[in-house]
């Protein structure tokens, strides 16, 4: 039975004023953004104004550069060993999500679901009412300058001569963070074909997580090696047919 499962078999949350909580999503929120486009250190300048100890503990874990194992096993046992009320743990639960959502750089859109899970798909409709009227993928194309190496040549080669249904195939198997350090390096033809075969908002946080991250052209080769071993994976399997040189 994993974390989870234990405290929801112990806790009835049904009973808990749950939008009292939307504040303290928010702060958590704003954290997640701050990270994403400054870098967990700039956090601790934060910390000053945290009040709640089990935050300002899990922060200062992560700021640390603590192992993710180690900072979910110190978190997760403070909330099953503690003698708090249910509506606390509630707040335990949030802040421990958060937390590990910041720490490994999850996307404040995506951790946004993630915390407001705890409260209600309402407040997710709500949200997802809101960032609806972005820019659709076609306006999103970043213009990069193209480098060509032979790792991004032959990056570039495999989407834009790959079919879309396969292209759509390999994208389940590949982690949103892993592509933008890839198509950081990319021609537009090449990311025009990739932004089509994924769904609207998940081009809209590729794209704006472009727009924050300062990467590296060492980290872009890397992630377009992960990609093209998928590939060659792929094809051994086959799951998809490759394209013809």
């Amino acid at each position: 039975m994993n974390f989870d499962d234990l405290i929801f078999s112990k806790f009835d949350f049904s009973g808990v004023h749950k939008e009292g909580l939307i504040p303290l999503i928010e702060e958590l929120i704003g954290f997640s953004d701050k990270a994403r486009k400054q870098g967990l250190l700039s956090l601790e300048d934060d910390l000053i104004i945290v009040k709640d100890p089990f935050l300002k503990m899990g922060l200062q874990l992560i700021i640390d550069g603590t192992d993710p194992e180690l900072v979910e096993e110190i978190l997760e046992r403070i909330i099953f060993f503690s003698n708090a009320q249910t509506e606390r743990v509630l707040e335990y639960c949030i802040m421990r999500t958060a937390i590990l959502g910041i720490q490994t750089g999850n996307n404040p859109h995506v951790l946004h679901h993630q915390l407001y899970a705890y409260i209600g798909i309402e407040f997710i409709e709500e949200y997802l009412s809101q960032v609806d009227s972005h820019p659709t993928v076609r306006e999103l194309v970043v213009n990069s300058n193209f480098i060509p190496l032979d790792i991004s040549i032959e990056f570039n080669h495999l989407f834009t001569h790959m079919d879309d249904l396969s292209i759509q195939r390999m994208l389940r198997e590949i982690d949103i963070t892993v592509l933008v350090y890839a198509l950081s390096n990319s021609s537009l033809e090449c990311e025009s074909k990739i932004l089509k075969n994924i769904s609207s908002r998940a081009a809209y946080m590729l794209t704006e997580d472009r727009q924050i991250l300062n990467i590296s052209l060492e980290d872009c080769i890397e992630n377009q090696k992960m990609i093209l071993d998928l590939y060659e994976k792929l094809v051994e399997m086959g799951e998809i047919i490759g394209t013809e040189e």
